[in-house]
């Protein structure tokens, strides 16, 4: 239980360039290290997010590395951090794999607490993103398709 409590969201106006750049420190080695083509798109460039930075950066991570572990054994493996302003002014944060992909059937459990595919895994990573996400009265979207990968959008 202690694993899952969440700190209330302390929301401020944050820069997304600084929360990518921040990310970017943490994983440029190990993209490095198993030969991931990373890209980030911000646009606008001065987009900002009215969001708890700690807690939206724990969500990056998560999806960035169930990501990685997706595009294990994929040549040319490709992840791609992006955020834009949507037509109805939602500010939108994607994480795209060109990996494994998942299926429609995994799909439908993925969010539930301890629900997990891989041996020796709590399931706890993408149910806590979710919570952290309607902590900041946001969501997370999932779209995949098995073979091509997978984009997990944050909706604030």
């Amino acid at each position: 239980k202690s694993l899952t409590h969440i700190p209330r969201p302390t929301i401020r106006q944050i820069r997304v360039g600084e929360l990518f750049d921040r990310i970017l420190i943490l994983f440029q080695p190990r993209f490095k290290e198993k030969g991931i083509q990373f890209e980030k798109h911000i646009n606008p460039l001065d987009l900002t997010v009215d969001a708890d930075m700690e807690l939206i950066e724990n969500v990056i991570i998560n999806l960035i590395l169930n990501a990685i572990e997706a595009m294990e054994d994929i040549p040319a493996a490709r992840l791609s951090l992006a955020a834009e302003k949507s037509e109805l002014n939602q500010v939108h944060i994607s994480v795209t794999d060109n990996g494994k992909g998942i299926s429609d059937d995994v799909l439908e459990h993925i969010f539930l607490p301890y629900y997990s595919t891989k041996p020796n895994n709590s399931g706890i990573g993408l149910s806590l993103s979710q919570q952290i996400m309607m902590l900041h009265n946001a969501r997370l979207e999932v779209t995949s398709k098995p073979g091509e990968g997978a984009i997990f959008t944050m909706i604030f």
